[in-house]
């Protein structure tokens, strides 16, 4: 029994292959398929080497269209709409099945008529305007992400903010206008508006551009919203950088025309980024697939096949171009296994006009075309930008965006944008893991720089904020201190001198015996019964702390020895003012006695030699200056240099970390640098020695460090866009152009 059911296997397994065989072998040699690309613009230029790698890759593929090539022919049509469309009409004559391209929406509109009518697949993945809907123009397939979601991320950038009210910039054709009209109803449902619409025509001139800016500038709303093309969007941001418009107080969000010019730039030119510092741009967000990485580490070497000396480096819609040939090629792979051929039709409508100049005879029907546009949107495969799955709408899965910061010399991601879950700092892929959220809790970025700011590294920034902190608080110190000083002025006493003691009423004490109390009666003029008597030290520290208003005196009045003498035992009083008689001190003697000549002698010889002022510093005003600073140390709210020596340590301790940490890194790209291209370090030598002494080392490593970190940067991307050894031929590739150059066009 089991031998039966094992023969019976075999056979069966034997019919279906011998189906399957009969199924393969009926598919034709090559599919002819046509694409349509601006070897002048940006993004045509990626593009077109992006098909060309993805057609070689699915003919050397024997897992897809086993037997069947694809015939690629490609035009040039040089960002001019009509020879796109007659470009088009040459593709049906050669009885194409599906067309990439074009790259303008614009164009996109004209030939999804022609498409319609042939059954021919038109597959864009540059065409953008959110118009062109799978319902009215069927035959057309967008394999990017339309600007219906780019406005979407817009308007909830715009949320985010709280801002209420927008300026849309735009060029005034069908990609513009039809945008900026989704990006209105957009921010019509979050409550907001755009304030002012300023459209510029194609090609429009500087002075043109200026003029509409001028207008932009008299409004209310400083939200601006670029949306044009990469020749006019830079004229945009350099004349609004002229009319002070890209300062603080404006905010500049750029849709992503500015990272599809960027982002294929070996060297990103430092002048052009000054002119859009703080701008917020989008990208289109593609995840990192084992596709993607395979392009990508071989892009150098398609460069070289490609015949063409210029360098530039794969960007996302390179990307998408590349899927785009993948789609087609999967769905051809199912047309063909479910008994699709590849026939043409003569088109009746144009059998009734033919014979007037035109060859439209030439132009048929493809038979398979509605089948085939049925495969297309049933692909399902993991492709370079990720999952490639169509919705009900006609419209690619998972759209999102990351969120561009241009600061400084280069681009920084501050968060994506997602139809799934809005605003976030964490990637899409890993939210799609997750159920939905888009709860305004759980919208976030990451911040921003704006343009007007300034932006140093982090390690700047660290030690700015320790210099701040610390500036912070010797601010609040000084001011405190400040306050206090003010405030012991205002509470101690208003005596300072003998005018202000005799003018007061206050009671003025005197010593027991000395003439000062004739010289306060008889010489000054002060009331006996303001004078009082007092008779040792101890009776001046009571008389003094009492004050005037609880028995005691204002001040007290005597001969400055004694005074030395009590504020050396008492140094929290003081002398306020100066000195009002110069009389001094003398020693009696009887008359004729021979010690006087002798004493004055001595005396004179010890003022003149200065012993006389050194005694009277040691005994007397030495120590009550070692005594006053003693009293300061001891003082626990008096502030000096010491005070703060903790955060000054502090501070010193985050400069040299920051310093250590940038050495660090500076060694370690030198390294790389040198072991990378040695060439470069060698110094020239008459003698041709190839080592290399210390000063030569030294010389290079100050070179390298004196290098700008963009410049390293740019030389990184320069290694990695250089061009490679060669790689598989193309296949099956046939290319015309209509025109040539190495200029930037927008289509």
């Amino acid at each position: 029994m089991k031998f039966i059911f094992y023969l019976f296997s075999i056979f069966c397994y034997s019919l279906c292959s011998c189906a399957q065989s009969q199924n393969i072998s009926g598919w034709p040699d090559s599919v002819r398929i046509g694409a349509q690309f601006a070897r002048n613009s940006t993004i045509g230029r990626v593009a077109a080497v992006a098909v060309l790698a993805a057609v070689n890759d699915i003919n050397n593929d024997s897992n897809i269209l086993p037997g069947t090539k694809l015939d690629l022919h490609m035009h040039d049509s040089s960002c001019n709409r009509f020879l796109g469309i007659v470009q088009a009409l040459q593709f049906m004559e050669k009885d194409t099945v599906a067309i990439i391209g074009p790259l303008s929406s614009t164009t996109a509109h004209v030939l999804s008529h022609l498409a319609n009518e042939l059954h021919v697949p038109l597959m864009s993945f540059s065409a953008t305007d959110p118009t062109l809907s799978s319902l009215e123009y069927p035959f057309f397939v967008r394999t990017t992400v339309s600007d219906q979601f780019q406005m979407t991320a817009v308007a909830d950038l715009v949320e985010y903010y709280g801002w209420k009210q927008v300026t849309t910039i735009f060029v005034d054709n069908d990609y513009g206008r039809n945008a900026i009209s989704s990006l209105g109803d957009e921010l019509s449902k979050r409550r907001s508006k755009i304030l002012y619409k300023a459209p510029f025509r194609p090609g429009a001139s500087n002075n043109e551009i200026a003029d509409v800016l001028i207008k932009v500038a008299m409004m209310e709303s400083r939200v601006i919203i670029l949306h044009a093309n990469p020749d006019s969007g830079l004229v945009v941001f350099q004349q609004a950088l002229k009319l002070g418009m890209a300062s603080n107080g404006y905010v500049w969000i750029a849709t992503d025309w500015l990272t599809s010019y960027l982002d294929p730039s070996v060297h990103l030119d430092i002048g052009l980024l000054s002119t859009m510092q703080g701008v917020i741009t989008l990208r289109h967000h593609t995840e990192n697939t084992r596709r993607k990485s395979m392009l990508s580490s071989k892009w150098s070497e398609l460069l070289k096949e490609d015949s063409g000396h210029s360098r530039f480096l794969l960007s996302t819609y390179g990307l998408y171009a590349y899927d785009t040939v993948w789609m087609l090629a999967h769905a051809l792979d199912a047309f063909f296994s479910s008994g699709g051929n590849i026939s043409f039709s003569p088109d009746p409508k144009l059998n009734e006009i033919s014979g007037r100049g035109l060859n439209l005879e030439a132009l048929s029907v493809f038979d398979g075309g509605q089948l085939l546009l049925e495969k297309i949107h049933q692909v399902d495969f993991m492709g370079a930008t990720g999952p490639i799955k169509f919705d009900s709408g006609g419209n690619l899965i998972q759209p999102a965006y990351d969120i561009v910061n241009i600061i400084g010399s280069g681009l920084r991601t501050v968060g994506y944008w997602s139809n799934y879950s809005g605003l976030s700092v964490i990637s899409p892929e890993t939210l799609y893991r997750k159920p939905a959220n888009r709860t305004r809790e759980t919208q976030k970025l990451h911040d921003v720089i704006w343009p007007g700011e300034d932006t140093r590294s982090t390690l700047g920034r660290f030690v700015i904020i320790i210099w701040l902190f610390v500036v912070l608080i010797i601010q609040s110190s000084y001011t405190a201190s400040l306050t206090s000083i003010l405030t012991v002025q205002q509470l101690t006493s208003p005596i300072t001198g003998i005018d202000s003691l005799i003018a007061s009423d206050d009671p003025i004490g005197f010593q027991v015996g000395s003439f000062a109390e004739n010289y306060l009666a008889h010489e000054l003029g002060v009331a006996h019964s303001r004078l009082k008597a007092l008779g040792s030290p101890e009776e001046y520290k009571k008389a003094l702390e009492l004050g005037p208003s609880k028995g005691g005196v204002a001040a007290i009045v005597d001969e400055r020895p004694y005074i030395e003498l009590f504020l050396y035992q008492n140094p929290k009083f003081a002398v306020v003012g100066s000195e009002f008689t110069k009389s001094g001190w003398g020693f009696a003697f009887p008359r004729d006695s021979p010690l006087s000549v002798d004493l004055s002698t001595a005396i004179l010889e010890l003022s003149e030699n200065g012993d006389l002022q050194r005694i009277h510093d040691k005994w007397l005003a030495s120590d009550m200056s070692s005594m006053s600073q003693a009293n300061d140390l001891d003082d626990p709210d008096r502030l000096d240099v010491y005070s703060f020596s903790a955060l000054f340590l502090i501070c010193g301790l985050a400069c040299i970390f920051a310093l250590a940490i940038h050495a660090c890194n500076l060694f370690y790209q030198y390294s790389r640098h040198a072991a990378e291209d040695p060439a470069a370090l060698q110094p020239s030598a008459s003698d041709g020695s190839r080592s290399l002494s210390r000063r030569s080392k030294l010389q290079s490593f100050l070179s390298f460090a004196d290098r700008r970190e963009a410049d390293i940067r740019k030389a990184a991307k320069d290694k990695a866009a250089g061009l490679g050894g060669s790689g598989g031929s193309m296949s099956g590739v046939s290319f015309t152009s209509s025109g040539s150059g190495s200029t930037t066009a927008s289509c």
